[in-house]
């Protein structure tokens, strides 16, 4: 019995247990089957190309598999559950968990017959879509820890998920050239969003962009479509050919925009319009578009020291851009939070203190607890906030009048 077998065994019992039933009716969490994975890619981290946890927020077995088995298993515990979703003669049998691999296996035939073709002569169904999806995943860590588009490549399998579940509601609606195409407007934005600050790249980003390309087994009109578009210019025929049949795809091919322009660390004006434009072009209001940034960003902020961040280049860009936009809207109510803290003796101290020297434990609450509250009154700084305003201390520090933080005794003696 393979470790996939084992896996979806132990999964079986999970999801047969009555207090767990209510996790399969996704309608309880989303309005939609899409809008609820849309919302797992990133409470996991999957739109990162890093799952943290599983759909419904589900740890992995402790000590069990290693980090790229985690991506294989997130995949494919995906899949299970959409499967479930789709069929309800659940049976607890091997014959209904044989059906589901053979399930996956007909899907990728569908879309990406190469994988399927290099295991025609694997028979057993767990073995094959093991290999298969060890085929679709990319483990290389020199390509994925210091190449930006490396957690993009495994990030590209939310089409996956989402194609799969479309599949299985109507197998006709898609082929290899539909996929292709879906792929290829990714790929696309993916480019364009990487040019949209108009440098001129090097030679080096040009061969990581076609070696990632090129890893995708396109067909090779799609692959020369998307080479092209490394160097061409974002014109309009740009976003009237992008192909993106579903609101969920069309969100999520925003979000890879932001994610791309996010990891430069500060938005330029000419990234901002070619955002602005996506969005129009892909039919997003604002108020979606700040809020989809924002999904982004308390990701970032809420795994700032979780393994998915600590050795992806990519993220320290984001963390860099998240920490000035920080800044940005700190100075912006620099004023408001002076006239807060003149109101706050016992903060002021203690931040003065705090620039000097380590706090006690129960200093440290104090300055959390009360720093909190007085950031509270600025909207903007919401979603900063969720685990306890560890980042935004040392910016309000640089923004702090230096006379607010000199020793008391200083001040008198200057006085």
């Amino acid at each position: 019995m393979t470790w996939l077998n084992t896996y979806l065994q132990e999964k079986k019992s999970f999801f047969e247990a009555k207090e767990n039933e209510s996790l399969f009716n996704f309608s309880e969490h989303s309005n939609s089957l899409d809008e609820f994975l849309l919302n797992q890619f990133h409470e996991t981290g999957f739109l990162y190309g890093s799952p943290v946890s599983l759909i419904f927020n589900h740890s992995f077995p402790e000590n069990t598999f290693n980090k790229n088995e985690e991506l294989f298993i997130f995949l494919l515990d995906t899949f299970f559950f959409i499967w479930k979703n789709n069929d309800e003669k659940y049976e607890n049998n091997e014959k209904y968990l044989s059906a589901f691999a053979d399930s996956v296996i007909s899907f990728y035939d569908c879309v990406i017959p190469r994988l399927t073709d290099a295991e025609k002569n694997t028979t057993n169904s767990f073995e094959k879509l093991k290999n298969i999806t060890a085929l679709r995943v990319q483990t290389d860590d020199l390509f994925v820890k210091y190449n930006y588009t490396g957690y993009l490549y495994n990030s590209l399998l939310c089409i996956d998920i989402l194609m799969y579940a479309a599949w299985l509601k109507d197998s006709g609606s898609l082929n290899r050239d539909t996929f292709e195409m879906i792929l290829l407007s990714f790929l696309k934005i993916i480019t364009s969003a990487g040019n949209a600050d108009e440098k001129i790249l090097g030679n080096a980003e040009k061969l990581l962009l076609g070696n990632f390309i090129r890893s995708l087994s396109l067909k090779e009109k799609h692959e020369e479509i998307a080479l092209k578009n490394i160097t061409h210019e974002t014109t309009q025929h740009f976003y009237d050919s992008l192909f993106l049949p579903s609101p969920a795809l069309k969100i999520m091919a925003f979000e890879f925009a932001l994610i791309v322009v996010l990891s430069d660390a500060v938005i330029s004006d000419t990234e901002k319009i070619f955002i602005d434009r996506m969005a129009k072009q892909l039919e997003i209001k604002e108020t979606e578009a700040e809020k989809y940034l924002s999904r982004i960003e308390s990701f970032v902020y809420n795994n700032w020291d979780n393994r998915v961040t600590d050795d992806k280049i990519s993220f320290r860009f984001l963390k860099n851009g998240i920490q000035k936009r920080i800044e940005k809207i700190l100075t912006k109510n620099k004023q408001k939070l002076i006239q807060e803290l003149n109101e706050s003796k016992e903060l002021l101290q203690l931040l003065n203190k705090y620039s000097q020297q380590n706090l006690t434990p129960e200093e440290k609450k104090k300055v959390k607890e009360q720093l909190l509250d007085m950031l509270r009154t600025i909207p903007s700084l919401a979603i900063f906030l969720l685990p306890g305003g560890a980042l935004i201390l040392p910016v309000l520090l640089k923004i702090i009048p230096k006379e607010y933080l000199l020793p008391s005794s200083f001040r008198e003696n200057q006085e």
